[in-house]
C-alpha cells in the first residue's frame, strides 16, 4: 500500500493497520478533532474501487486542514490487496511545519 507524494506521510505501508494508524497517529497530534473524512465519490469497476474523500479538520493552531484524498483500491476475492493513496502533500507539510513552530 503506497501513499504517493513528498509529504511526511508518504511511503509504503505493509498492512492495513499501518496504512490507517501511522498517518492518523501523526495527524491526530496536530488536528483538534483528528482526521475527519467525508466520502465524496466511490467508483467501482470489477475488482477496483476509486474513492474520493475530503477532510475538513482544524489544526491546533486554528487553521483549516481542508485536504482531498483519492484512493485507488484493488480487491481479490473481496479482500483489499493494494491501495494507492493520493493526498495534497503541500497541505500536510504546511500544517506539520506550522505545528512545529508553535
Amino acid at each position: 500500500m503506497v501513499c504517493h507524494g513528498p509529504s511526511p506521510l508518504a511511503g509504503t505501508y505493509h498492512n492495513k493497520e499501518d496504512l490507517f494508524l501511522i498517518p492518523s497517529k501523526r495527524l491526530n497530534k496536530i488536528l483538534k478533532e483528528g482526521v475527519v473524512l467525508e466520502f465524496k465519490n466511490i467508483f467501482i469497476d470489477g475488482e477496483v474501487a476509486i474513492v474520493e474523500m475530503e477532510s475538513l479538520s482544524t489544526a491546533l493552531n486554528g487553521k483549516l486542514f481542508n485536504n482531498t484524498y483519492c484512493w485507488i483500491t484493488r480487491f481479490e476475492n473481496g479482500i483489499i490487496v493494494e491501495v494507492r493513496a493520493y493526498v495534497d502533500s503541500a497541505i500536510v507539510q504546511k500544517v506539520m511545519d506550522e505545528k512545529e513552530n508553535i
